[in-house]
C-alpha cells in the first residue's frame, strides 16, 4: 500500500499499513517542559523579529497501531490511556488534538 504522511515536521513521518491495520491516537499537552518552552519561544522570536508570539501551543500525539482490523475494545482504550498519561494530569491527555481548542 502507498505509505501515509503525518506530522508537521521537517521530515514527514512516513507509515506503510494495509486495510488491516487501526490506527488509534492519542495526545498529550504539553509536549514541552517549562524550561524547553520558554528556550523554543525565545529562539521563534529570534526568527521572526518585530512579529509578537502570542503563545506556543504544544503536544505529543501517540500513534498506536493495531494489526488485525479491529478497533481497541472499551478496556483496552482505558489501559492504553493508563498508560499514555502523566500522573495526576488525566486532563492533559485525550483521544483529539488539543490544538487548535480555545483559539490556539
Amino acid at each position: 500500500s502507498k505509505p501515509r504522511r503525518f506530522g508537521l515536521l521537517k521530515r514527514p513521518l512516513e507509515l506503510s499499513f494495509d486495510s488491516r491495520m487501526v490506527i488509534t491516537w492519542y495526545y498529550q499537552t504539553p509536549a514541552l517542559n517549562p524550561g524547553a518552552h520558554e528556550v523554543t519561544s525565545k529562539k521563534l522570536q529570534t526568527v521572526l523579529g518585530a512579529k509578537k508570539i502570542e503563545g506556543v501551543t504544544t503536544e505529543n500525539c501517540f500513534n498506536i497501531c493495531v494489526e488485525d482490523g479491529k478497533d481497541l475494545t472499551a478496556e483496552e482504550q482505558k489501559k492504553l490511556l493508563w498508560v499514555v498519561t502523566t500522573p495526576f494530569e488525566v486532563e492533559k491527555t485525550s483521544r483529539e488534538s488539543f490544538l487548535g481548542r480555545d483559539g490556539d
